[in-house]
Parts: structure tokens; sequence; C-alpha cells
């Protein structure tokens, strides 16, 4: 009857016929959930404006995604950060364990800049600021110093939900 030779094809033939049958089915549904799944699967990023500095940031907010930050990273663009998104104001202490790069860590409370720590060195141990925040932003090294930036400072958050970025 029919050899198995050809398994992939097989594979294939199916996913055609049942993403056809949920277009279908679905029809105008797709493009109304396709933004859901855009932000589950790639995640948020977000524009912090600071002054008169823009840094687009990926936006962590599990456990698990903060836990590895910036780390096994070989590069970080002066323009491009990570926003660390915390469900509730506390104290944060972060580590640059397996991070490979320098770094400013900002930390943030109520729409201010809670405290700076400038030029975190990869390896460097906990770094504990001793301030509340309810986010943290990770740079490139000098990028805060740069751009004048100081504790106090009003920091603007803007959320987006972007195929584009990162």
């Amino acid at each position: 009857m029919f050899e198995r030779k050809h398994p992939l094809a097989a594979m294939f033939t199916i996913a055609i016929i049942l993403g056809m049958t949920f277009w279908f089915i679905g029809g105008s549904r797709v493009k109304d959930l396709a933004p859901y799944y855009v932000k589950k699967v790639l995640g948020q990023t977000a524009e912090v404006q600071i002054g008169k500095g823009i840094i687009q940031a990926e936006v962590v907010k599990s456990k698990h995604a903060q836990a590895k930050g910036l780390a096994g990273r070989d590069y970080l663009s002066v323009a491009k950060g990570m926003l660390f998104v915390f469900p509730e104001p506390g104290y944060y202490a972060f580590t640059m364990a397996d991070t490979k790069i320098s770094l400013d860590i900002i930390w943030i409370y109520d729409g201010k800049i809670a405290a700076i720590v400038s030029r975190a060195m990869p390896g460097q141990g906990l770094i504990e600021p001793g301030v509340e925040a309810d986010a943290v932003l990770e740079i490139s090294a000098n990028t805060a110093e740069t751009m004048g930036w100081k504790v106090g400072d009003a920091v603007n958050i803007f959320y987006e939900e972007s195929l584009w970025h990162f």
C-alpha cells in the first residue's frame, strides 16, 4: 500500500491541511489573536526615556528571564537594554555572574532614578544599592554618565509589543 519513505513530507502536508482548516474556520480571529501570541512568544519591549536619552529595552517579568538577564551576551548596543519589572517595590540585588559585558545598572522607583551603579564588571558579585525599586534597567557601561543621568531624574517607560525589537 503506502511506503514510509518521506515522513517529513507527510508531516508537512498534515501541517498545511491543519493550517488551512484553522484559517478557514478561524477566519478573522487569526488577526485578532496575533498580538496576544506575539507578546507570549517574542516578549514585550519598552521605550525608556530619561532626559533626552531613549533606550529600547527588552522587558523581563518572569523569574526565569530575570535570573538570566543579559548573561551570555557578547555585545549590547548603546541604545539597547533590559528592563526588569517587579510585581511590587522591594530591595533588589543583582549579580554579574556569567555576564560577559560591563553594564550600568539603574534602579527605578516611582518614575525616578533611585540608584545608579556604573560600569559593573563581568563576574562582579552581588550588587546591592540599598534602595527600594519597582524596576531596574541594565544598559551598556558608561551610558548613564555619558547621558548625564543622575539619581532623581524622571524616568518615563512606554510599553510596546513588537516583532521588530531584538
